[in-house]
């Protein structure tokens, strides 16, 4: 006996019509008539009476009506705790500082159209962290600017980025700026004039210590933090130019507050989303991968 018998004769007791069941499980009628005889045979105890062309319930088939109905409500409650189980009242998010909490609030706002009764707890840090937390299962998802080092993470791509060098309008090197000339700046004057820069570990400091070895630089930064807003205050008061995200840098380029300098390099990463390759994530986990993918 299956919960498809039941179901089957729960609806014949309700419809007391083996015809008006058929059509309401979208069944043949002999189909039903066949399964309410595996139950009898089953039990063996006659569920109906077939008087006249017309069926009426025994003792023994009210009696499993009841208990019959409540198996399947049982069951339905069962579903429902489950599917209530794979959302996940909280997501653990990684994100590089260099991507920054703006750059995915677009990204929430759609989440939480979806799942406004879930909570999505978002760490900042540099990007080795990112994927170290993620590896090890204390984050869900990581959201990263750097390039994704251990196979046992899944990355996908989703946004193209340029790190761009930038200085205060009235720091020595601002001569270079892509307004004011066509001069351009080689990487190793950028270097010695003293640059801020996010520390090692960062998705940022990787690139640029990529193409600084490509060229036989060695980086030897001023400044070197975590905090990109120590970096932002050391380059506005022209203590030093940085080479940051273009992205980051968006609104100071706009203002004017910065100006982007004339470089002989062209740095380009990708940002990508990674998580477990073997971790099971909830619908709502899914879901806020899927609106980086798309």
């Amino acid at each position: 006996m299956t919960l498809k018998h039941m179901s089957v004769f729960c609806t014949v007791c309700e419809e007391m019509s083996m015809t008006k069941a058929a059509e309401r499980l979208y069944m043949t009628q002999p189909a039903v008539s066949r399964m309410i005889g595996e139950l009898e045979r089953h039990y063996d105890v006659r569920l109906f009476d077939r008087i006249d062309r017309q069926i009426y319930l025994t003792a023994a088939g009210k009696q499993l009506w009841i208990d019959g109905k409540n198996v399947l409500l049982s069951m339905e409650q069962l579903e429902s705790h489950l599917q209530s189980q794979s959302v996940s009242p909280v997501l653990k998010v990684g994100c590089s500082l260099g991507i920054g909490i703006t750059f995915i609030q677009n990204y929430l706002d759609r989440y939480y159209q979806a799942y406004p009764d879930t909570l999505v707890q978002i760490t900042e840090n540099h990007s080795s962290y990112v994927e170290d937390k993620v590896s090890v299962n204390e984050l869900d998802l990581g959201v990263i600017e750097g390039i994704v080092h251990l196979d046992t993470l899944v990355s996908t791509p989703f946004h193209k980025d340029d790190l761009v060098a930038v200085c205060a309008p009235f720091h020595p090197l601002a001569r270079y700026s892509i307004k004011n000339s066509t001069e351009t700046l080689s990487l190793q004057q950028l270097n010695d004039s003293g640059l801020s820069l996010p520390e090692n570990g960062t998705g940022t400091r990787e690139h640029l210590n990529r193409e600084a070895a490509k060229n036989g630089i060695k980086l030897t930064p001023v400044w070197s933090t975590i905090n990109y807003s120590n970096i932002f205050q050391q380059v506005k008061n022209g203590s030093s130019a940085t080479i940051l995200s273009r992205h980051l840098l968006t609104d100071m380029l706009k203002d004017g507050t910065l100006v982007e300098l004339n470089t002989d390099f062209h740095i380009q990463r990708t940002f990508h989303i990674i998580r477990h390759k073997h971790k099971y994530l909830s619908s709502n986990g899914q879901y806020f991968a899927e609106l980086w993918e798309s």
